[in-house]
Protein backbone atom coordinates (compact mmCIF):
# COMPACT_ATOMS: atom_id res chain seq x y z
CA UNK A 1 0.00 0.00 0.00
CA UNK A 2 1.44 2.83 -0.88
CA UNK A 3 0.54 6.35 0.84
CA UNK A 4 -1.94 9.03 -1.09
CA UNK A 5 -2.87 5.78 -3.04
CA UNK A 6 -6.94 6.23 -4.33
CA UNK A 7 -7.70 2.70 -5.03
CA UNK A 8 -8.10 -0.92 -3.05
CA UNK A 9 -4.55 -1.81 -1.10
CA UNK A 10 -2.99 -4.60 -2.45
CA UNK A 11 -4.27 -7.85 -2.14
CA UNK A 12 -1.94 -10.48 -0.24
CA UNK A 13 -4.25 -13.34 -0.42
CA UNK A 14 -6.61 -15.24 -3.47
CA UNK A 15 -9.74 -14.01 -1.34
CA UNK A 16 -8.85 -10.84 -1.26
CA UNK A 17 -8.00 -10.59 -5.48
CA UNK A 18 -11.20 -12.24 -6.19
CA UNK A 19 -13.24 -9.55 -4.31
CA UNK A 20 -11.09 -6.87 -5.77
CA UNK A 21 -11.66 -8.69 -9.23
CA UNK A 22 -15.13 -8.42 -8.67
CA UNK A 23 -15.76 -4.92 -7.40
CA UNK A 24 -13.99 -3.81 -10.80
CA UNK A 25 -16.15 -6.14 -12.28
CA UNK A 26 -19.46 -4.24 -11.01
CA UNK A 27 -17.87 -1.10 -11.77
CA UNK A 28 -17.34 -1.85 -15.59
CA UNK A 29 -20.86 -2.71 -15.57
CA UNK A 30 -22.43 0.09 -13.58
CA UNK A 31 -20.58 2.32 -15.48
CA UNK A 32 -21.85 0.44 -19.15
CA UNK A 33 -25.28 0.83 -17.91
CA UNK A 34 -25.51 4.20 -16.72
CA UNK A 35 -23.36 5.26 -20.39
CA UNK A 36 -26.54 3.25 -22.18
CA UNK A 37 -29.11 4.92 -19.67
CA UNK A 38 -27.40 8.62 -20.19
CA UNK A 39 -27.43 7.80 -23.85
CA UNK A 40 -31.28 7.18 -24.55
CA UNK A 41 -32.09 10.10 -21.63
CA UNK A 42 -30.13 12.06 -23.98
CA UNK A 43 -31.92 10.57 -27.16
CA UNK A 44 -35.47 11.19 -25.85
CA UNK A 45 -35.04 14.69 -24.54
CA UNK A 46 -32.99 16.16 -27.27
CA UNK A 47 -34.59 13.92 -30.07
CA UNK A 48 -35.97 17.80 -31.61
CA UNK A 49 -33.09 19.29 -32.13
CA UNK A 50 -31.40 16.66 -33.57
CA UNK A 51 -34.30 14.77 -35.67
CA UNK A 52 -36.49 17.85 -35.96
CA UNK A 53 -39.57 15.83 -34.54
CA UNK A 54 -38.99 12.87 -37.24
CA UNK A 55 -38.35 10.49 -34.59
CA UNK A 56 -41.49 9.93 -33.82
CA UNK A 57 -42.88 9.44 -37.71
CA UNK A 58 -39.68 6.83 -38.24
CA UNK A 59 -40.17 4.74 -35.71
CA UNK A 60 -43.33 3.26 -34.45
CA UNK A 61 -42.81 0.44 -32.41
CA UNK A 62 -39.57 -1.86 -32.32
CA UNK A 63 -39.81 -5.30 -30.75
CA UNK A 64 -35.94 -6.08 -30.89
CA UNK A 65 -35.30 -2.87 -29.02
CA UNK A 66 -38.06 -3.81 -26.04
CA UNK A 67 -36.68 -7.48 -25.99
CA UNK A 68 -33.16 -6.26 -25.38
CA UNK A 69 -33.85 -3.84 -23.04
CA UNK A 70 -35.62 -6.50 -21.38
CA UNK A 71 -33.57 -9.54 -21.64
CA UNK A 72 -29.72 -7.31 -21.01
CA UNK A 73 -30.44 -6.62 -17.45
CA UNK A 74 -31.57 -10.19 -16.23
CA UNK A 75 -28.17 -11.32 -18.03
CA UNK A 76 -26.12 -8.60 -16.61
CA UNK A 77 -27.92 -9.57 -13.03
CA UNK A 78 -27.18 -13.28 -13.99
CA UNK A 79 -23.29 -12.96 -14.56
CA UNK A 80 -22.98 -10.57 -11.32
CA UNK A 81 -24.53 -12.81 -9.29
CA UNK A 82 -22.56 -16.19 -10.66
CA UNK A 83 -19.17 -14.35 -10.18
CA UNK A 84 -20.65 -13.35 -6.57
CA UNK A 85 -21.81 -17.30 -5.57
CA UNK A 86 -18.56 -18.16 -7.04
CA UNK A 87 -16.44 -15.76 -4.70
CA UNK A 88 -18.76 -17.04 -1.68
CA UNK A 89 -17.83 -20.57 -2.68
CA UNK A 90 -14.31 -20.46 -2.39
CA UNK A 91 -14.24 -17.89 0.49
CA UNK A 92 -16.15 -20.36 2.34
CA UNK A 93 -14.34 -23.59 0.96
CA UNK A 94 -13.35 -26.11 3.89
CA UNK A 95 -10.63 -27.67 4.59
CA UNK A 96 -8.32 -28.39 7.92
CA UNK A 97 -6.21 -25.40 8.36
CA UNK A 98 -2.42 -25.45 9.41
CA UNK A 99 -2.89 -23.16 12.42
CA UNK A 100 -5.88 -21.64 13.91
CA UNK A 101 -6.46 -18.57 16.49
CA UNK A 102 -9.74 -16.88 18.06
CA UNK A 103 -10.37 -13.42 17.60
CA UNK A 104 -12.95 -12.16 20.55
CA UNK A 105 -14.28 -8.90 20.89
CA UNK A 106 -14.79 -6.62 24.18
CA UNK A 107 -15.58 -2.82 24.47
CA UNK A 108 -12.93 -1.77 23.32
CA UNK A 109 -10.39 -4.27 22.39
CA UNK A 110 -9.11 -7.88 20.98
CA UNK A 111 -8.28 -11.00 22.75
CA UNK A 112 -6.77 -13.48 20.68
CA UNK A 113 -6.35 -16.53 21.75
CA UNK A 114 -3.59 -19.51 19.56
CA UNK A 115 -3.40 -23.31 20.07
CA UNK A 116 0.33 -24.13 19.62
CA UNK A 117 -0.06 -26.74 17.02
CA UNK A 118 3.52 -27.04 15.72
CA UNK A 119 4.87 -30.27 14.22
CA UNK A 120 7.76 -30.58 16.87
CA UNK A 121 5.85 -29.10 19.82
CA UNK A 122 2.11 -30.41 19.30
CA UNK A 123 2.31 -33.27 21.94
CA UNK A 124 4.78 -32.04 24.68
CA UNK A 125 2.87 -29.75 26.36
CA UNK A 126 0.09 -31.41 26.47
CA UNK A 127 1.62 -34.61 27.97
CA UNK A 128 3.49 -32.27 30.54
CA UNK A 129 -0.02 -30.95 31.53
CA UNK A 130 -1.52 -34.40 32.18
CA UNK A 131 1.25 -35.87 33.77
CA UNK A 132 1.14 -33.20 36.23
CA UNK A 133 -2.39 -33.15 36.70
CA UNK A 134 -2.20 -36.85 37.27
CA UNK A 135 0.46 -36.70 39.52
CA UNK A 136 -1.59 -34.12 41.34
CA UNK A 137 -4.47 -36.36 41.61
CA UNK A 138 -2.44 -39.49 42.86
CA UNK A 139 -0.76 -37.41 45.02
CA UNK A 140 -4.23 -36.21 46.36
CA UNK A 141 -5.98 -39.79 46.33
CA UNK A 142 -2.87 -41.45 48.07
CA UNK A 143 -3.09 -38.78 51.15
CA UNK A 144 -7.48 -39.45 51.16
CA UNK A 145 -6.39 -43.44 51.60
CA UNK A 146 -4.01 -42.61 54.60
CA UNK A 147 -6.09 -40.19 56.37
CA UNK A 148 -9.15 -42.80 56.26
CA UNK A 149 -6.84 -45.62 57.23
CA UNK A 150 -5.55 -43.82 60.14
CA UNK A 151 -6.61 -43.92 63.95
CA UNK A 152 -6.96 -41.10 66.25
CA UNK A 153 -4.58 -40.68 68.85
CA UNK A 154 -5.02 -39.00 72.26
CA UNK A 155 -4.83 -35.13 72.34
CA UNK A 156 -1.43 -35.13 73.66
CA UNK A 157 0.07 -37.28 71.53
CA UNK A 158 -1.36 -35.61 68.50
CA UNK A 159 -0.23 -31.94 69.53
CA UNK A 160 3.14 -33.08 70.41
CA UNK A 161 4.00 -34.74 66.88
CA UNK A 162 2.39 -31.50 65.36
CA UNK A 163 5.17 -29.70 67.21
CA UNK A 164 7.82 -31.63 66.28
CA UNK A 165 6.93 -31.92 62.40
CA UNK A 166 6.21 -28.09 61.96
CA UNK A 167 8.29 -27.06 64.88
CA UNK A 168 5.85 -24.77 66.47
CA UNK A 169 5.07 -24.43 70.22
CA UNK A 170 1.31 -23.90 69.44
CA UNK A 171 0.43 -22.43 72.94
CA UNK A 172 -3.08 -21.46 72.36
CA UNK A 173 -3.67 -24.92 71.36
CA UNK A 174 -2.19 -26.92 74.33
CA UNK A 175 -3.99 -24.24 76.57
CA UNK A 176 -7.24 -25.14 75.23
CA UNK A 177 -6.30 -28.83 75.30
CA UNK A 178 -5.65 -28.10 79.40
CA UNK A 179 -8.64 -26.30 79.44
CA UNK A 180 -10.57 -29.29 78.26
CA UNK A 181 -8.80 -31.96 80.46
CA UNK A 182 -9.78 -29.83 83.01
CA UNK A 183 -13.30 -28.90 82.16
CA UNK A 184 -13.97 -32.91 81.41
CA UNK A 185 -12.15 -33.71 84.86
CA UNK A 186 -14.65 -31.71 86.59
CA UNK A 187 -18.00 -31.56 85.06
CA UNK A 188 -19.30 -34.77 86.86
CA UNK A 189 -18.19 -33.73 90.32
CA UNK A 190 -19.00 -29.91 89.87
CA UNK A 191 -22.66 -30.58 88.45
CA UNK A 192 -23.28 -32.98 91.15
CA UNK A 193 -22.07 -30.28 93.90
CA UNK A 194 -24.08 -27.46 92.08
CA UNK A 195 -27.25 -29.55 92.52
CA UNK A 196 -26.79 -30.48 95.67
CA UNK A 197 -26.32 -26.98 97.00
CA UNK A 198 -29.19 -26.02 94.50
CA UNK A 199 -31.37 -28.48 95.94
CA UNK A 200 -30.47 -27.40 99.73
CA UNK A 201 -30.96 -24.18 99.32
CA UNK A 202 -34.79 -24.79 97.86
CA UNK A 203 -36.00 -27.22 100.94
CA UNK A 204 -34.37 -25.60 103.49
CA UNK A 205 -37.15 -24.82 106.15
CA UNK A 206 -34.84 -23.86 109.27
CA UNK A 207 -32.07 -22.53 110.70
CA UNK A 208 -30.21 -26.03 110.86
CA UNK A 209 -31.39 -26.59 107.55
CA UNK A 210 -30.08 -23.41 106.32
CA UNK A 211 -26.97 -24.15 107.81
CA UNK A 212 -26.42 -27.22 105.50
CA UNK A 213 -27.30 -25.44 102.39
CA UNK A 214 -24.87 -22.56 103.12
CA UNK A 215 -22.19 -25.09 103.65
CA UNK A 216 -22.86 -26.50 100.62
CA UNK A 217 -22.68 -23.34 99.01
CA UNK A 218 -19.63 -22.59 100.73
CA UNK A 219 -18.26 -25.61 99.10
CA UNK A 220 -19.34 -24.70 95.67
CA UNK A 221 -17.59 -21.36 95.77
CA UNK A 222 -14.37 -22.65 97.66
CA UNK A 223 -14.17 -25.98 94.99
CA UNK A 224 -14.73 -22.86 91.75
CA UNK A 225 -11.97 -20.60 93.41
CA UNK A 226 -9.41 -23.11 93.26
CA UNK A 227 -10.40 -24.58 89.77
CA UNK A 228 -10.18 -20.87 88.50
CA UNK A 229 -7.07 -20.54 89.94
CA UNK A 230 -5.49 -23.22 88.43
CA UNK A 231 -6.79 -22.60 85.43
CA UNK A 232 -5.07 -19.20 86.16
CA UNK A 233 -1.91 -20.21 86.40
CA UNK A 234 -1.45 -23.44 84.45
CA UNK A 235 -3.63 -22.56 81.32
CA UNK A 236 -4.02 -18.29 81.26
CA UNK A 237 -0.65 -16.81 82.27
CA UNK A 238 1.75 -19.35 80.26
CA UNK A 239 -0.60 -18.24 76.82
CA UNK A 240 -0.25 -14.83 78.12
CA UNK A 241 3.24 -14.87 78.34
CA UNK A 242 3.47 -16.84 75.14
CA UNK A 243 1.52 -13.79 73.36
CA UNK A 244 3.28 -10.95 74.90
CA UNK A 245 6.54 -12.77 73.82
CA UNK A 246 5.46 -12.61 70.17
CA UNK A 247 4.05 -16.33 69.50
CA UNK A 248 1.29 -15.27 67.62
CA UNK A 249 3.25 -12.97 65.24
CA UNK A 250 5.91 -15.03 64.60
CA UNK A 251 3.38 -18.24 64.18
CA UNK A 252 1.66 -15.33 61.58
CA UNK A 253 4.52 -15.18 59.64
CA UNK A 254 5.28 -18.79 59.74
CA UNK A 255 1.90 -19.48 58.00
CA UNK A 256 2.16 -16.95 55.55
CA UNK A 257 5.74 -17.59 54.29
CA UNK A 258 4.75 -21.89 53.75
CA UNK A 259 1.68 -20.83 52.25
CA UNK A 260 3.17 -18.47 49.93
CA UNK A 261 5.31 -21.32 48.86
CA UNK A 262 3.16 -23.85 47.89
CA UNK A 263 1.11 -21.35 46.26
CA UNK A 264 4.11 -20.21 43.60
CA UNK A 265 4.14 -23.70 43.36
CA UNK A 266 0.75 -24.78 42.67
CA UNK A 267 0.00 -21.19 40.62
CA UNK A 268 3.56 -22.21 38.22
CA UNK A 269 1.96 -25.83 37.61
CA UNK A 270 -1.41 -24.38 36.73
CA UNK A 271 -0.47 -21.74 34.11
CA UNK A 272 2.36 -24.80 32.83
CA UNK A 273 -1.41 -26.71 32.14
CA UNK A 274 -3.69 -23.42 30.99
CA UNK A 275 -0.70 -23.36 28.33
CA UNK A 276 0.69 -20.32 29.99
CA UNK A 277 3.96 -21.75 29.59
CA UNK A 278 3.11 -24.45 26.90
CA UNK A 279 0.43 -24.85 24.27
CA UNK A 280 -2.02 -22.19 24.48
CA UNK A 281 -1.58 -17.97 25.06
CA UNK A 282 -4.21 -15.27 25.06
CA UNK A 283 -3.31 -11.99 25.81
CA UNK A 284 -4.86 -8.46 24.44
CA UNK A 285 -4.55 -6.02 21.72
CA UNK A 286 -5.10 -2.70 22.67
CA UNK A 287 -4.38 0.45 20.54
CA UNK A 288 -1.53 2.43 21.22
CA UNK A 289 -2.56 6.00 22.60
CA UNK A 290 -1.23 8.93 20.36
CA UNK A 291 1.32 9.78 22.51
CA UNK A 292 2.98 6.95 23.21
CA UNK A 293 3.70 6.83 19.56
CA UNK A 294 7.36 7.81 19.89
CA UNK A 295 7.97 5.48 22.73
CA UNK A 296 9.74 2.92 21.44
CA UNK A 297 8.86 0.26 24.05
CA UNK A 298 5.17 1.12 23.60
CA UNK A 299 5.91 1.14 19.72
CA UNK A 300 7.15 -1.59 18.29
CA UNK A 301 5.16 -2.78 14.98
CA UNK A 302 5.01 0.60 12.75
CA UNK A 303 3.92 3.13 14.50
CA UNK A 304 0.94 4.51 12.25
CA UNK A 305 -1.61 6.91 14.71
CA UNK A 306 -4.82 4.78 15.34
CA UNK A 307 -3.78 1.43 13.67
CA UNK A 308 -0.38 0.54 16.04
CA UNK A 309 -1.69 -1.88 18.52
CA UNK A 310 -0.03 -3.72 22.17
CA UNK A 311 0.41 -7.00 20.50
CA UNK A 312 -0.90 -8.03 16.98
CA UNK A 313 -2.11 -11.03 15.85
CA UNK A 314 0.45 -13.02 13.88
CA UNK A 315 -0.49 -15.31 10.47
CA UNK A 316 1.19 -17.50 9.07
CA UNK A 317 2.31 -17.05 5.30
CA UNK A 318 1.67 -19.68 2.81
CA UNK A 319 -0.60 -21.81 4.99
CA UNK A 320 -4.23 -21.81 5.78
CA UNK A 321 -4.64 -19.82 9.07
CA UNK A 322 -8.45 -20.37 10.62
CA UNK A 323 -9.76 -17.43 12.71
CA UNK A 324 -12.68 -17.80 15.12
CA UNK A 325 -14.46 -14.29 15.85
CA UNK A 326 -16.53 -14.29 19.10
CA UNK A 327 -17.48 -11.61 21.57
CA UNK A 328 -17.97 -11.43 25.10
CA UNK A 329 -20.00 -8.42 25.09
CA UNK A 330 -22.28 -6.44 22.06
CA UNK A 331 -21.22 -6.85 18.51
CA UNK A 332 -18.61 -6.28 16.62
CA UNK A 333 -16.66 -6.87 13.28
CA UNK A 334 -13.11 -8.24 12.67
CA UNK A 335 -12.03 -7.29 9.27
CA UNK A 336 -8.92 -6.62 7.38
CA UNK A 337 -8.92 -5.24 3.71
CA UNK A 338 -5.49 -6.60 2.45
CA UNK A 339 -6.37 -9.69 3.46
CA UNK A 340 -10.14 -9.98 1.84
CA UNK A 341 -11.44 -10.87 5.44
CA UNK A 342 -14.83 -9.50 7.29
CA UNK A 343 -16.28 -11.83 9.91
CA UNK A 344 -19.25 -10.49 12.17
CA UNK A 345 -18.85 -11.21 16.17
CA UNK A 346 -22.35 -12.23 17.31
CA UNK A 347 -23.30 -12.78 20.87
CA UNK A 348 -23.64 -16.46 21.36
CA UNK A 349 -22.18 -17.49 18.18
CA UNK A 350 -18.71 -18.40 16.53
CA UNK A 351 -17.92 -17.37 12.94
CA UNK A 352 -15.10 -18.76 10.86
CA UNK A 353 -13.09 -17.87 8.42
CA UNK A 354 -9.69 -18.25 6.69
CA UNK A 355 -6.47 -16.65 5.35
CA UNK A 356 -3.94 -17.84 3.44
CA UNK A 357 -1.49 -14.97 3.05
CA UNK A 358 1.14 -14.81 -0.02
CA UNK A 359 2.99 -12.08 1.30
CA UNK A 360 5.06 -11.56 4.96
CA UNK A 361 4.06 -7.93 5.86
CA UNK A 362 1.88 -5.55 8.19
CA UNK A 363 -1.53 -5.05 7.73
CA UNK A 364 -4.51 -3.23 9.17
CA UNK A 365 -7.80 -2.81 9.89
CA UNK A 366 -10.70 -2.25 11.93
CA UNK A 367 -13.66 -3.15 13.81
CA UNK A 368 -16.01 -2.67 11.21
CA UNK A 369 -19.49 -2.51 13.72
CA UNK A 370 -20.42 0.64 15.57
CA UNK A 371 -19.85 -0.82 19.32
CA UNK A 372 -20.22 2.14 21.36
CA UNK A 373 -18.09 4.89 22.31
CA UNK A 374 -14.94 3.54 21.97
CA UNK A 375 -15.45 1.72 18.73
CA UNK A 376 -12.49 3.64 17.07
CA UNK A 377 -10.47 2.27 19.83
CA UNK A 378 -10.56 -1.29 18.54
CA UNK A 379 -7.67 -1.44 15.21
CA UNK A 380 -6.53 -5.19 13.97
CA UNK A 381 -3.07 -4.94 13.50
CA UNK A 382 -1.75 -8.71 11.56
CA UNK A 383 1.71 -9.70 10.83
CA UNK A 384 2.15 -12.65 8.28
CA UNK A 385 5.67 -14.10 9.00
CA UNK A 386 7.46 -17.02 7.51
CA UNK A 387 6.63 -20.59 9.06
CA UNK A 388 9.72 -20.63 11.46
CA UNK A 389 9.49 -16.98 12.39
CA UNK A 390 6.29 -17.42 12.59
CA UNK A 391 6.68 -19.96 15.49
CA UNK A 392 9.53 -18.80 16.81
CA UNK A 393 7.12 -15.33 17.42
CA UNK A 394 4.69 -17.33 19.31
CA UNK A 395 6.90 -19.42 21.46
CA UNK A 396 8.73 -15.49 22.55
CA UNK A 397 5.13 -14.44 23.11
CA UNK A 398 4.03 -17.65 24.98
CA UNK A 399 7.21 -16.67 27.57
CA UNK A 400 6.19 -12.95 27.71
CA UNK A 401 2.79 -13.69 28.81
CA UNK A 402 3.64 -16.37 30.95
CA UNK A 403 5.93 -13.76 32.89
CA UNK A 404 3.01 -11.16 32.86
CA UNK A 405 0.86 -14.38 34.19
CA UNK A 406 3.23 -15.60 36.82
CA UNK A 407 3.91 -11.74 37.88
CA UNK A 408 0.44 -11.18 38.40
CA UNK A 409 -0.46 -14.38 39.94
CA UNK A 410 2.71 -13.85 42.75
CA UNK A 411 1.52 -10.06 43.09
CA UNK A 412 -1.89 -11.43 44.28
CA UNK A 413 0.02 -14.12 46.47
CA UNK A 414 1.71 -11.62 47.94
CA UNK A 415 -1.07 -9.26 49.68
CA UNK A 416 -2.51 -10.62 52.28
CA UNK A 417 -6.16 -10.54 51.82
CA UNK A 418 -5.90 -12.84 49.02
CA UNK A 419 -3.80 -15.16 51.51
CA UNK A 420 -7.18 -15.40 53.32
CA UNK A 421 -9.12 -16.84 50.46
CA UNK A 422 -6.40 -20.17 50.89
CA UNK A 423 -6.67 -20.26 54.89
Amino acid sequence: MDWNQLGFSDPVTLSASRLFCYHDLVMVVVVFVLTLVAWFTAVVFFSFFFMKGQLNLTFKKNEGLEFMWTVSPAILLFGIGFVSLANLYYLNLGGEPMYSFSAIGHQWYWEYCYEFNFPETREEPEERGSEVMMALYEEWKKAQEAYEKLPAESPKVMLNELREKYRLKMSSVSSLLKLGEVCEDIQSDYQELLTDTFKRSKSSCGDYTEMNAIVSLKKLVLKSDRIMEYISENIIKPWEKAFSEGENTSNQVYFENKLKKYLYILVEVVLECCGGKGSRVCYESYMVPEEDLLNPENCKFGGFRQEEVSYPCFLCCGVKNEVLVSTADVMHSWGVPELGIKIDAVPGRINSGSIVPKEVGFFYGFCYELCGSGHSEMPIMAIALEPKEYAESLSCLSDEMATLSWENAAHKVESYSSLNKYL
